[in-house]
Protein backbone atom coordinates (compact mmCIF):
# COMPACT_ATOMS: atom_id res chain seq x y z
CA UNK A 1 0.00 0.00 0.00
CA UNK A 2 0.96 3.43 -1.00
CA UNK A 3 1.63 6.21 1.69
CA UNK A 4 -1.99 7.83 0.89
CA UNK A 5 -3.68 4.27 1.18
CA UNK A 6 -2.32 3.91 4.52
CA UNK A 7 -3.28 6.79 5.94
CA UNK A 8 -7.12 6.28 4.81
CA UNK A 9 -7.35 2.65 6.36
CA UNK A 10 -10.55 2.64 8.53
CA UNK A 11 -10.50 2.44 12.70
CA UNK A 12 -13.19 2.19 14.59
CA UNK A 13 -11.67 2.50 17.91
CA UNK A 14 -11.81 6.12 18.72
CA UNK A 15 -15.36 7.09 17.47
CA UNK A 16 -17.34 3.93 17.33
CA UNK A 17 -17.66 4.36 13.48
CA UNK A 18 -15.26 3.88 10.61
CA UNK A 19 -12.97 7.00 10.24
CA UNK A 20 -9.77 7.36 8.28
CA UNK A 21 -6.70 7.32 10.80
CA UNK A 22 -5.60 10.37 9.31
CA UNK A 23 -9.00 12.07 10.81
CA UNK A 24 -8.59 10.18 13.79
CA UNK A 25 -8.26 12.63 17.06
CA UNK A 26 -6.42 10.02 19.20
CA UNK A 27 -2.79 8.94 19.20
CA UNK A 28 -3.84 5.29 17.47
CA UNK A 29 -1.32 2.77 16.15
CA UNK A 30 -2.72 1.11 13.27
CA UNK A 31 -0.99 -2.83 12.66
CA UNK A 32 -2.12 -4.61 9.45
CA UNK A 33 -2.35 -7.65 8.61
CA UNK A 34 0.31 -7.50 6.46
CA UNK A 35 2.45 -6.32 9.36
CA UNK A 36 1.87 -9.09 11.29
CA UNK A 37 2.71 -11.43 8.88
CA UNK A 38 6.43 -9.82 8.14
CA UNK A 39 7.06 -9.21 11.63
CA UNK A 40 7.14 -13.32 12.18
CA UNK A 41 4.72 -12.80 15.49
CA UNK A 42 3.73 -16.17 17.15
CA UNK A 43 0.65 -14.88 18.87
CA UNK A 44 -1.32 -12.21 19.89
CA UNK A 45 1.53 -10.11 22.21
CA UNK A 46 4.31 -10.60 20.21
CA UNK A 47 2.17 -8.72 17.57
CA UNK A 48 1.52 -5.83 19.66
CA UNK A 49 5.29 -5.45 19.85
CA UNK A 50 4.88 -3.35 16.83
CA UNK A 51 2.93 -1.00 18.19
CA UNK A 52 5.14 1.77 19.37
CA UNK A 53 2.77 3.40 21.99
CA UNK A 54 2.45 -0.01 23.96
CA UNK A 55 5.22 -1.39 26.48
CA UNK A 56 5.11 -4.96 25.95
CA UNK A 57 7.08 -7.55 28.14
CA UNK A 58 7.26 -11.13 28.57
CA UNK A 59 7.50 -12.77 32.20
CA UNK A 60 7.18 -16.28 31.49
CA UNK A 61 6.44 -19.17 28.88
CA UNK A 62 2.82 -17.88 28.02
CA UNK A 63 2.77 -14.70 30.19
CA UNK A 64 3.08 -11.19 29.07
CA UNK A 65 2.93 -7.67 30.69
CA UNK A 66 1.22 -5.11 28.42
CA UNK A 67 0.35 -1.12 29.17
CA UNK A 68 0.01 2.48 27.43
CA UNK A 69 1.41 5.14 29.57
CA UNK A 70 3.00 3.35 31.90
CA UNK A 71 1.29 1.45 34.87
CA UNK A 72 3.25 -1.79 33.85
CA UNK A 73 4.06 -4.84 36.16
CA UNK A 74 3.30 -8.75 36.98
CA UNK A 75 0.32 -6.99 38.84
CA UNK A 76 0.13 -3.61 38.07
CA UNK A 77 -0.99 -3.54 33.67
CA UNK A 78 -4.68 -3.15 34.86
CA UNK A 79 -5.40 -0.07 32.85
CA UNK A 80 -6.03 -1.23 29.25
CA UNK A 81 -8.94 -2.37 27.63
CA UNK A 82 -8.35 -5.07 25.21
CA UNK A 83 -11.49 -6.43 22.72
CA UNK A 84 -11.36 -8.66 20.58
CA UNK A 85 -13.81 -8.67 17.69
CA UNK A 86 -16.24 -6.75 20.30
CA UNK A 87 -15.75 -9.21 23.00
CA UNK A 88 -14.17 -7.58 26.11
CA UNK A 89 -11.11 -9.89 27.58
CA UNK A 90 -10.08 -7.44 30.52
CA UNK A 91 -11.09 -9.72 33.89
CA UNK A 92 -13.37 -8.07 36.46
CA UNK A 93 -11.63 -10.58 38.94
CA UNK A 94 -8.18 -9.34 39.31
CA UNK A 95 -8.02 -6.25 36.79
CA UNK A 96 -6.01 -7.13 33.99
CA UNK A 97 -6.22 -9.48 31.04
CA UNK A 98 -4.56 -12.67 30.94
CA UNK A 99 -2.34 -12.50 27.66
CA UNK A 100 -1.46 -16.43 28.25
CA UNK A 101 -5.23 -17.14 27.13
CA UNK A 102 -5.43 -15.51 23.82
CA UNK A 103 -4.19 -17.69 21.13
CA UNK A 104 -6.08 -15.78 18.69
CA UNK A 105 -5.62 -17.24 14.51
CA UNK A 106 -3.42 -14.05 13.54
CA UNK A 107 -3.60 -15.05 9.24
CA UNK A 108 -7.80 -14.46 10.08
CA UNK A 109 -6.88 -10.73 11.61
CA UNK A 110 -7.93 -7.80 9.24
CA UNK A 111 -6.24 -5.48 11.59
CA UNK A 112 -5.32 -4.23 15.22
CA UNK A 113 -5.88 -0.99 16.60
CA UNK A 114 -4.13 0.44 19.49
CA UNK A 115 -5.03 3.48 21.02
CA UNK A 116 -3.06 5.20 23.86
CA UNK A 117 -4.95 7.73 26.27
CA UNK A 118 -8.50 7.45 28.01
CA UNK A 119 -11.20 5.79 26.04
CA UNK A 120 -14.06 5.13 29.38
CA UNK A 121 -16.63 7.30 27.35
CA UNK A 122 -16.85 4.88 24.86
CA UNK A 123 -15.67 1.54 26.13
CA UNK A 124 -15.93 2.26 30.12
CA UNK A 125 -14.20 2.05 32.96
CA UNK A 126 -10.50 0.24 32.70
CA UNK A 127 -9.81 1.66 29.40
CA UNK A 128 -7.66 4.15 31.59
CA UNK A 129 -4.68 4.46 29.86
CA UNK A 130 -5.70 2.81 26.20
CA UNK A 131 -7.79 0.72 24.42
CA UNK A 132 -6.41 -2.60 22.39
CA UNK A 133 -9.10 -3.68 19.59
CA UNK A 134 -8.55 -6.77 17.89
CA UNK A 135 -10.30 -6.91 14.53
CA UNK A 136 -11.09 -9.95 12.03
CA UNK A 137 -11.38 -10.57 8.58
CA UNK A 138 -15.00 -11.45 7.38
CA UNK A 139 -15.33 -14.71 6.22
CA UNK A 140 -15.75 -13.96 3.01
CA UNK A 141 -12.66 -12.28 2.55
CA UNK A 142 -11.36 -15.80 4.15
CA UNK A 143 -12.23 -18.36 1.32
CA UNK A 144 -10.23 -21.83 0.68
CA UNK A 145 -7.99 -23.26 2.61
CA UNK A 146 -4.60 -21.94 4.22
CA UNK A 147 -2.17 -23.95 6.36
CA UNK A 148 1.07 -22.94 8.75
CA UNK A 149 3.69 -24.71 9.85
CA UNK A 150 6.25 -23.35 12.00
CA UNK A 151 9.11 -25.31 13.32
CA UNK A 152 11.64 -23.10 16.07
CA UNK A 153 13.98 -23.41 18.32
CA UNK A 154 11.35 -22.81 21.20
CA UNK A 155 7.95 -22.54 19.91
CA UNK A 156 6.20 -25.11 17.09
CA UNK A 157 3.12 -24.71 15.83
CA UNK A 158 1.03 -25.96 13.04
CA UNK A 159 -2.35 -24.11 11.82
CA UNK A 160 -5.35 -24.26 8.99
CA UNK A 161 -8.42 -22.78 8.17
CA UNK A 162 -10.37 -23.12 5.20
CA UNK A 163 -13.35 -21.08 4.35
CA UNK A 164 -16.36 -21.53 2.18
CA UNK A 165 -19.87 -20.07 0.96
CA UNK A 166 -23.39 -21.21 2.04
CA UNK A 167 -25.41 -19.79 -1.17
CA UNK A 168 -25.24 -16.28 -2.41
CA UNK A 169 -25.09 -13.99 0.51
CA UNK A 170 -23.64 -16.00 3.52
CA UNK A 171 -19.97 -17.76 4.04
CA UNK A 172 -18.35 -19.35 7.04
CA UNK A 173 -14.36 -20.53 8.22
CA UNK A 174 -13.41 -23.00 10.63
CA UNK A 175 -9.96 -22.78 11.94
CA UNK A 176 -8.09 -25.47 14.25
CA UNK A 177 -4.16 -24.85 15.55
CA UNK A 178 -2.18 -26.36 18.17
CA UNK A 179 1.04 -25.41 19.57
CA UNK A 180 3.73 -26.05 21.81
CA UNK A 181 6.15 -23.52 23.68
CA UNK A 182 9.21 -24.41 25.89
CA UNK A 183 10.10 -22.42 28.62
CA UNK A 184 12.62 -19.94 28.45
CA UNK A 185 16.37 -20.05 31.10
CA UNK A 186 15.55 -18.93 34.81
CA UNK A 187 17.80 -16.40 35.90
CA UNK A 188 19.67 -17.60 39.42
CA UNK A 189 15.94 -18.92 39.94
CA UNK A 190 13.77 -21.91 39.80
CA UNK A 191 13.63 -23.95 36.32
CA UNK A 192 10.25 -24.49 36.48
CA UNK A 193 10.30 -26.68 33.33
CA UNK A 194 7.25 -25.30 32.01
CA UNK A 195 6.63 -26.45 28.55
CA UNK A 196 3.23 -25.37 27.03
CA UNK A 197 0.98 -27.34 24.39
CA UNK A 198 -1.95 -25.93 23.53
CA UNK A 199 -5.32 -26.54 21.14
CA UNK A 200 -7.45 -24.40 19.83
CA UNK A 201 -10.23 -24.35 17.31
CA UNK A 202 -13.10 -21.75 15.99
CA UNK A 203 -15.68 -20.73 13.45
CA UNK A 204 -16.97 -17.63 11.96
CA UNK A 205 -20.33 -17.36 9.59
CA UNK A 206 -21.17 -13.73 7.97
CA UNK A 207 -25.06 -13.60 6.03
CA UNK A 208 -25.46 -10.47 3.82
CA UNK A 209 -29.26 -10.03 3.85
CA UNK A 210 -28.67 -6.00 2.17
CA UNK A 211 -29.30 -3.86 4.57
CA UNK A 212 -29.00 -6.58 7.35
CA UNK A 213 -25.97 -8.12 8.25
CA UNK A 214 -25.48 -11.28 10.94
CA UNK A 215 -22.30 -12.68 12.41
CA UNK A 216 -22.13 -15.96 14.69
CA UNK A 217 -18.21 -16.64 15.79
CA UNK A 218 -16.60 -18.65 18.49
CA UNK A 219 -13.68 -20.04 19.85
CA UNK A 220 -12.81 -22.87 22.00
CA UNK A 221 -8.94 -23.92 24.26
CA UNK A 222 -7.35 -26.16 25.75
CA UNK A 223 -3.67 -24.83 27.00
CA UNK A 224 -1.93 -26.82 29.59
CA UNK A 225 1.47 -28.03 31.21
CA UNK A 226 3.19 -29.96 33.94
CA UNK A 227 5.41 -27.73 36.20
CA UNK A 228 8.10 -29.92 37.56
CA UNK A 229 9.82 -28.24 40.50
CA UNK A 230 12.82 -30.08 42.12
CA UNK A 231 11.73 -31.84 45.77
CA UNK A 232 8.03 -31.05 45.47
CA UNK A 233 5.02 -32.48 43.69
CA UNK A 234 4.44 -32.06 39.79
CA UNK A 235 1.88 -29.59 39.57
CA UNK A 236 -0.91 -29.28 36.80
CA UNK A 237 -1.59 -26.07 34.82
CA UNK A 238 -4.38 -26.02 32.70
CA UNK A 239 -6.11 -22.81 30.70
CA UNK A 240 -9.83 -23.65 29.51
CA UNK A 241 -11.83 -21.30 27.61
CA UNK A 242 -15.26 -21.13 25.23
CA UNK A 243 -16.77 -18.35 23.79
CA UNK A 244 -19.37 -17.46 21.00
CA UNK A 245 -20.55 -14.14 19.92
CA UNK A 246 -23.64 -13.08 17.53
CA UNK A 247 -23.70 -9.67 15.97
CA UNK A 248 -26.73 -8.27 14.08
CA UNK A 249 -26.10 -4.79 12.40
CA UNK A 250 -28.61 -2.94 10.28
CA UNK A 251 -27.80 0.10 8.04
CA UNK A 252 -30.29 2.62 7.69
CA UNK A 253 -30.51 6.17 5.41
CA UNK A 254 -28.09 8.54 5.12
CA UNK A 255 -24.90 6.40 6.64
CA UNK A 256 -26.62 5.86 10.18
CA UNK A 257 -26.83 1.97 11.42
CA UNK A 258 -28.03 -0.08 14.17
CA UNK A 259 -25.82 -2.40 15.92
CA UNK A 260 -26.82 -5.44 18.81
CA UNK A 261 -24.55 -7.87 20.04
CA UNK A 262 -24.28 -10.67 22.38
CA UNK A 263 -21.89 -12.98 23.99
CA UNK A 264 -21.27 -15.54 26.26
CA UNK A 265 -17.63 -15.83 27.41
CA UNK A 266 -16.15 -18.89 29.96
CA UNK A 267 -12.99 -19.34 31.22
CA UNK A 268 -11.10 -21.54 33.60
CA UNK A 269 -7.64 -21.51 35.04
CA UNK A 270 -6.24 -24.22 37.30
CA UNK A 271 -2.72 -23.74 38.86
CA UNK A 272 -0.63 -24.68 41.95
CA UNK A 273 -3.82 -25.52 43.91
CA UNK A 274 -5.58 -22.30 42.67
CA UNK A 275 -8.78 -22.83 40.51
CA UNK A 276 -10.41 -19.64 38.68
CA UNK A 277 -14.09 -19.85 36.91
CA UNK A 278 -14.89 -17.26 35.31
CA UNK A 279 -18.59 -16.95 33.48
CA UNK A 280 -19.13 -14.03 31.07
CA UNK A 281 -22.77 -12.57 30.02
CA UNK A 282 -23.29 -9.75 27.97
CA UNK A 283 -25.53 -7.97 25.75
CA UNK A 284 -24.39 -4.24 23.85
CA UNK A 285 -26.41 -1.93 21.32
CA UNK A 286 -25.27 1.28 19.51
CA UNK A 287 -27.31 3.48 17.07
CA UNK A 288 -25.02 5.77 14.87
CA UNK A 289 -26.70 8.75 13.38
CA UNK A 290 -26.55 12.26 11.95
CA UNK A 291 -30.41 14.30 13.41
CA UNK A 292 -28.62 17.49 12.03
CA UNK A 293 -26.63 18.88 9.59
CA UNK A 294 -23.28 18.98 11.26
CA UNK A 295 -23.89 16.36 13.85
CA UNK A 296 -22.77 12.87 14.40
CA UNK A 297 -24.21 10.84 16.88
CA UNK A 298 -23.28 7.64 18.42
CA UNK A 299 -25.08 6.24 21.86
CA UNK A 300 -25.95 3.02 22.93
CA UNK A 301 -25.62 1.32 26.33
CA UNK A 302 -25.08 -2.63 27.42
CA UNK A 303 -25.40 -4.83 30.37
CA UNK A 304 -22.65 -7.83 31.59
CA UNK A 305 -23.50 -10.09 34.39
CA UNK A 306 -20.49 -12.12 35.89
CA UNK A 307 -20.25 -15.30 37.46
CA UNK A 308 -16.86 -16.35 39.34
CA UNK A 309 -15.63 -18.78 41.70
CA UNK A 310 -12.22 -18.62 43.24
CA UNK A 311 -10.41 -21.33 44.82
CA UNK A 312 -7.14 -21.43 46.69
CA UNK A 313 -6.07 -24.60 48.49
CA UNK A 314 -2.18 -23.47 48.14
CA UNK A 315 -1.72 -20.95 50.69
CA UNK A 316 -4.22 -18.64 53.22
CA UNK A 317 -5.32 -15.86 50.81
CA UNK A 318 -8.69 -16.74 49.71
CA UNK A 319 -11.72 -14.56 47.70
CA UNK A 320 -14.60 -13.79 50.60
CA UNK A 321 -17.20 -15.30 49.80
CA UNK A 322 -16.02 -17.88 47.47
CA UNK A 323 -18.39 -17.12 44.73
CA UNK A 324 -19.93 -14.23 43.55
CA UNK A 325 -21.96 -12.23 40.55
CA UNK A 326 -21.31 -9.27 39.42
CA UNK A 327 -23.53 -6.73 37.41
CA UNK A 328 -21.92 -3.67 35.19
CA UNK A 329 -24.38 -1.64 32.97
CA UNK A 330 -23.59 1.16 31.21
CA UNK A 331 -25.68 4.23 28.76
CA UNK A 332 -23.50 5.97 26.44
CA UNK A 333 -23.51 8.99 24.12
CA UNK A 334 -21.02 10.80 22.09
CA UNK A 335 -21.63 13.62 19.26
CA UNK A 336 -19.34 14.53 16.92
CA UNK A 337 -20.19 18.53 15.70
CA UNK A 338 -18.69 20.62 12.55
CA UNK A 339 -18.48 23.73 13.94
CA UNK A 340 -16.39 24.77 10.47
CA UNK A 341 -15.72 22.45 7.83
CA UNK A 342 -12.14 22.62 9.17
CA UNK A 343 -12.95 22.54 12.55
CA UNK A 344 -15.03 19.90 15.08
CA UNK A 345 -15.73 19.25 18.66
CA UNK A 346 -16.61 15.84 20.03
CA UNK A 347 -18.70 15.48 23.69
CA UNK A 348 -19.39 12.63 24.73
CA UNK A 349 -20.19 10.98 28.50
CA UNK A 350 -20.71 7.35 29.88
CA UNK A 351 -22.50 6.61 32.98
CA UNK A 352 -21.75 3.18 34.14
CA UNK A 353 -22.75 1.54 37.48
CA UNK A 354 -20.60 -1.74 39.10
CA UNK A 355 -21.25 -4.04 41.78
CA UNK A 356 -19.09 -2.19 43.72
CA UNK A 357 -19.15 1.52 43.53
CA UNK A 358 -22.33 2.57 41.90
CA UNK A 359 -22.57 5.21 39.00
CA UNK A 360 -19.14 6.28 37.57
CA UNK A 361 -19.29 9.15 34.87
CA UNK A 362 -17.17 9.28 31.93
CA UNK A 363 -16.76 12.55 29.87
CA UNK A 364 -14.65 13.20 27.36
CA UNK A 365 -14.31 16.53 25.01
CA UNK A 366 -12.11 16.77 21.75
CA UNK A 367 -11.56 19.52 19.50
CA UNK A 368 -9.95 18.77 16.04
CA UNK A 369 -8.87 20.92 12.98
CA UNK A 370 -7.93 20.09 9.65
CA UNK A 371 -5.37 22.59 8.77
CA UNK A 372 -5.25 23.76 4.55
CA UNK A 373 -2.11 21.66 4.32
CA UNK A 374 -4.19 18.34 5.93
CA UNK A 375 -2.71 18.06 8.71
CA UNK A 376 -4.80 17.08 11.36
CA UNK A 377 -4.16 18.76 15.06
CA UNK A 378 -6.43 17.82 17.70
CA UNK A 379 -6.35 18.25 21.96
CA UNK A 380 -8.45 16.14 24.14
CA UNK A 381 -9.37 16.36 28.23
CA UNK A 382 -10.99 13.15 29.54
CA UNK A 383 -11.73 11.30 32.60
CA UNK A 384 -11.72 7.58 33.06
CA UNK A 385 -11.75 5.17 36.36
CA UNK A 386 -10.50 1.85 36.75
CA UNK A 387 -13.17 0.24 39.38
CA UNK A 388 -12.49 -2.49 41.92
CA UNK A 389 -11.97 -5.86 41.37
CA UNK A 390 -12.80 -8.97 43.08
CA UNK A 391 -9.40 -9.25 44.41
CA UNK A 392 -8.95 -5.40 45.22
CA UNK A 393 -12.38 -5.81 47.51
CA UNK A 394 -12.77 -9.21 49.02
CA UNK A 395 -9.18 -10.91 49.21
CA UNK A 396 -8.59 -11.63 52.77
CA UNK A 397 -5.87 -13.73 54.75
CA UNK A 398 -6.81 -14.48 58.66
CA UNK A 399 -4.39 -12.35 60.38
CA UNK A 400 -2.64 -10.56 56.96
CA UNK A 401 -5.47 -8.87 54.81
CA UNK A 402 -8.64 -7.88 55.76
CA UNK A 403 -10.94 -6.20 53.59
CA UNK A 404 -11.01 -2.10 52.83
CA UNK A 405 -12.87 0.21 51.50
CA UNK A 406 -10.96 0.27 48.17
CA UNK A 407 -12.47 2.50 45.38
CA UNK A 408 -11.97 3.41 42.06
CA UNK A 409 -8.59 4.57 40.68
CA UNK A 410 -9.34 8.20 38.91
CA UNK A 411 -7.62 9.43 35.87
CA UNK A 412 -7.71 13.10 34.16
CA UNK A 413 -6.11 13.38 31.16
CA UNK A 414 -4.86 16.03 28.91
CA UNK A 415 -3.69 15.47 25.53
CA UNK A 416 -2.69 17.29 22.42
CA UNK A 417 -1.65 15.63 18.92
CA UNK A 418 -0.56 16.32 15.59
CA UNK A 419 -0.85 13.50 12.23
CA UNK A 420 0.20 14.26 8.82
CA UNK A 421 2.50 13.91 5.91
CA UNK A 422 4.99 16.71 6.21
CA UNK A 423 6.64 15.00 3.49
CA UNK A 424 6.26 12.79 0.14
CA UNK A 425 6.15 9.42 0.90
CA UNK A 426 5.79 10.35 4.55
CA UNK A 427 3.27 10.19 7.58
CA UNK A 428 4.05 11.33 10.93
CA UNK A 429 1.86 11.04 14.19
CA UNK A 430 3.39 12.88 17.69
CA UNK A 431 1.23 12.73 20.74
CA UNK A 432 1.41 14.55 24.03
CA UNK A 433 -0.19 13.73 27.39
CA UNK A 434 -0.29 14.72 30.74
CA UNK A 435 -1.64 11.97 32.78
CA UNK A 436 -2.91 13.21 36.76
CA UNK A 437 -3.78 10.39 39.18
CA UNK A 438 -6.21 9.61 42.62
CA UNK A 439 -7.24 7.30 44.83
CA UNK A 440 -4.36 4.65 43.47
CA UNK A 441 -3.94 1.50 45.59
CA UNK A 442 -1.94 0.77 48.59
CA UNK A 443 -1.65 -1.60 51.12
CA UNK A 444 -1.86 0.20 54.23
CA UNK A 445 -1.64 -1.12 57.87
CA UNK A 446 -5.06 -1.18 59.55
CA UNK A 447 -3.79 -0.21 63.37
CA UNK A 448 -0.23 0.96 64.87
CA UNK A 449 0.34 -2.78 64.84
CA UNK A 450 2.51 -4.02 61.15
CA UNK A 451 -0.52 -6.50 60.30
CA UNK A 452 -3.29 -6.73 59.25
CA UNK A 453 -3.31 -4.72 56.15
CA UNK A 454 -5.82 -3.59 53.71
CA UNK A 455 -6.14 -2.29 50.50
CA UNK A 456 -7.25 1.46 50.31
CA UNK A 457 -6.92 4.68 47.65
CA UNK A 458 -3.59 6.37 49.33
CA UNK A 459 -1.34 7.48 46.11
CA UNK A 460 -2.04 10.37 44.08
CA UNK A 461 0.65 11.96 40.88
CA UNK A 462 1.22 12.66 37.70
CA UNK A 463 2.29 11.41 34.91
CA UNK A 464 3.83 13.21 31.19
CA UNK A 465 5.23 12.28 27.61
CA UNK A 466 5.53 12.23 24.40
CA UNK A 467 4.61 9.64 21.55
CA UNK A 468 6.05 9.30 18.10
CA UNK A 469 5.98 7.29 15.40
CA UNK A 470 5.87 7.76 11.11
CA UNK A 471 6.47 5.85 8.14
CA UNK A 472 8.87 6.87 4.89
CA UNK A 473 8.63 5.06 1.77
CA UNK A 474 11.94 5.37 -0.07
CA UNK A 475 11.07 3.47 -2.54
CA UNK A 476 8.42 1.03 -3.96
CA UNK A 477 10.34 -1.51 -2.68
CA UNK A 478 11.57 -0.11 0.51
CA UNK A 479 9.60 1.09 3.54
CA UNK A 480 10.96 2.38 7.36
CA UNK A 481 9.29 2.90 10.31
CA UNK A 482 10.04 4.19 13.68
CA UNK A 483 8.31 4.85 16.61
CA UNK A 484 8.83 5.70 20.14
CA UNK A 485 7.23 6.48 23.63
CA UNK A 486 9.36 8.79 26.41
CA UNK A 487 7.25 8.72 29.94
CA UNK A 488 7.73 10.80 33.07
CA UNK A 489 6.17 10.13 36.58
CA UNK A 490 6.03 11.60 39.58
CA UNK A 491 3.80 9.82 42.60
CA UNK A 492 3.28 10.53 46.73
CA UNK A 493 1.51 9.16 49.12
CA UNK A 494 -1.52 11.41 50.56
CA UNK A 495 -1.28 13.41 53.19
CA UNK A 496 -1.58 10.25 56.57
CA UNK A 497 -1.41 7.66 53.89
CA UNK A 498 0.98 4.78 54.09
CA UNK A 499 1.81 1.69 51.85
CA UNK A 500 3.94 -1.24 52.73
CA UNK A 501 3.92 -2.32 48.98
CA UNK A 502 6.27 0.86 48.56
CA UNK A 503 4.51 2.04 45.48
CA UNK A 504 3.89 -1.11 43.48
CA UNK A 505 0.73 -0.30 41.92
CA UNK A 506 2.14 2.29 39.83
CA UNK A 507 4.16 -0.34 37.80
CA UNK A 508 7.75 -0.40 36.91
CA UNK A 509 8.12 1.25 33.75
CA UNK A 510 11.08 2.60 31.38
CA UNK A 511 11.51 6.37 30.67
CA UNK A 512 11.97 5.43 27.00
CA UNK A 513 11.48 2.33 24.70
CA UNK A 514 11.19 2.94 21.07
CA UNK A 515 11.93 1.10 17.64
CA UNK A 516 12.70 1.03 14.19
CA UNK A 517 12.02 -1.35 11.14
CA UNK A 518 12.96 -2.05 7.88
CA UNK A 519 11.45 -3.72 5.15
CA UNK A 520 12.28 -4.86 1.90
CA UNK A 521 10.87 -6.26 -1.31
CA UNK A 522 13.84 -7.60 -3.56
CA UNK A 523 13.67 -9.74 -6.46
CA UNK A 524 12.37 -13.09 -7.07
CA UNK A 525 9.93 -12.96 -4.53
CA UNK A 526 12.26 -12.37 -1.99
CA UNK A 527 11.11 -10.35 1.55
CA UNK A 528 13.76 -9.02 4.00
CA UNK A 529 12.52 -7.42 7.50
CA UNK A 530 14.80 -5.81 10.21
CA UNK A 531 14.17 -4.43 13.57
CA UNK A 532 15.92 -2.76 16.35
CA UNK A 533 13.72 -2.33 19.29
CA UNK A 534 15.39 -0.77 22.45
CA UNK A 535 13.91 -0.40 26.33
CA UNK A 536 15.65 1.82 28.72
CA UNK A 537 16.30 0.38 32.22
CA UNK A 538 13.37 -0.02 34.64
CA UNK A 539 14.03 1.34 38.20
CA UNK A 540 11.91 0.05 41.10
CA UNK A 541 13.01 -2.68 40.88
CA UNK A 542 16.20 -2.44 39.25
CA UNK A 543 16.51 -4.38 35.91
CA UNK A 544 19.11 -3.07 33.23
CA UNK A 545 17.79 -2.20 29.51
CA UNK A 546 18.28 -3.89 26.46
CA UNK A 547 18.46 -3.60 22.65
CA UNK A 548 17.11 -6.51 20.58
CA UNK A 549 17.75 -7.24 17.01
CA UNK A 550 14.64 -9.04 14.83
CA UNK A 551 15.29 -10.19 11.19
CA UNK A 552 13.01 -12.16 8.78
CA UNK A 553 13.83 -13.57 5.51
CA UNK A 554 10.77 -14.45 3.41
CA UNK A 555 10.34 -16.29 0.14
CA UNK A 556 7.65 -16.61 -2.18
CA UNK A 557 8.18 -19.29 -4.24
CA UNK A 558 4.43 -19.88 -5.69
CA UNK A 559 0.95 -17.40 -5.29
CA UNK A 560 0.20 -19.84 -3.21
CA UNK A 561 3.12 -20.91 -1.13
CA UNK A 562 6.08 -19.32 0.83
CA UNK A 563 8.78 -20.25 3.12
CA UNK A 564 10.32 -17.70 6.02
CA UNK A 565 13.07 -17.70 8.04
CA UNK A 566 13.24 -15.35 11.16
CA UNK A 567 15.49 -14.80 14.27
CA UNK A 568 14.56 -12.68 17.15
CA UNK A 569 17.44 -11.35 19.47
CA UNK A 570 20.21 -11.87 17.36
CA UNK A 571 22.54 -9.49 19.52
CA UNK A 572 22.19 -10.85 23.23
CA UNK A 573 22.47 -14.52 24.23
CA UNK A 574 19.61 -13.58 26.99
CA UNK A 575 17.62 -10.82 28.53
CA UNK A 576 15.38 -10.01 30.98
CA UNK A 577 12.26 -8.04 30.54
CA UNK A 578 10.65 -7.93 33.75
CA UNK A 579 11.57 -8.23 37.18
CA UNK A 580 8.14 -9.00 39.18
CA UNK A 581 7.79 -12.33 38.22
CA UNK A 582 8.88 -14.94 40.87
CA UNK A 583 10.34 -17.23 38.04
CA UNK A 584 13.19 -14.52 36.99
CA UNK A 585 13.19 -15.70 33.49
CA UNK A 586 15.50 -14.70 30.53
CA UNK A 587 15.00 -14.82 26.97
CA UNK A 588 17.87 -15.78 24.59
CA UNK A 589 18.28 -15.49 20.91
CA UNK A 590 14.92 -18.05 18.89
CA UNK A 591 14.85 -19.06 15.36
CA UNK A 592 12.05 -19.91 13.50
CA UNK A 593 11.12 -21.66 10.13
CA UNK A 594 7.48 -20.71 8.61
CA UNK A 595 5.97 -22.62 6.02
CA UNK A 596 2.67 -21.07 4.69
CA UNK A 597 -0.07 -22.31 2.25
CA UNK A 598 -2.57 -21.54 0.90
CA UNK A 599 -4.97 -22.65 -2.17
Amino acid sequence: MSIDELVKVEITSVSRRPQSVENAPAAAFLIRQHDIRRSGAVNLAEALRLAPNLHVARLETLGYSISARGFNGYDTANKLQVLIDGRSIYSLLHSAVYWDAQDVFLPDLDRIEVVSGPGGTLWGSNAVNGVINVVSKRALDTQGALANITLGTKDRRASARYGGTLGDRAAYRFYVQGFEREHPNPLAGIDLGDDWNGLQGGFRVDLDGGADSFTVQGDVSDFETEVEVAGLPTFHWGLEGENVLARWRRDLNGGAALELQGYVDRSRRDYFGVVERVDTYATEFQHNFAPWEGHRIVWGGGHRIIRDDFRNTLNAFVLDPRKRWLNLSDVFVQDEMALTPELALTLGLKLERSSFTGWEYLPNARLAWQAPEGALLWTAVSRAVRTPSRVDRELVAPGVLVRGSFGSEKLIAFEAGYRGRPLDRTSLSVSTFFNVYDDIRTTEPVTTAPLPLALANGIRGESWGVEVWGEYLLTDWWRLSAGATILRKDFRLKGGRNDRANFAAVGNDPDWHGQVRSRMNLAGGLELDLAVRTVDDLSAPALPGYTLVDARLGWRLLDSLELSLAGDNLLNERHTEMTENPARRVFGRTVQLRARWSL
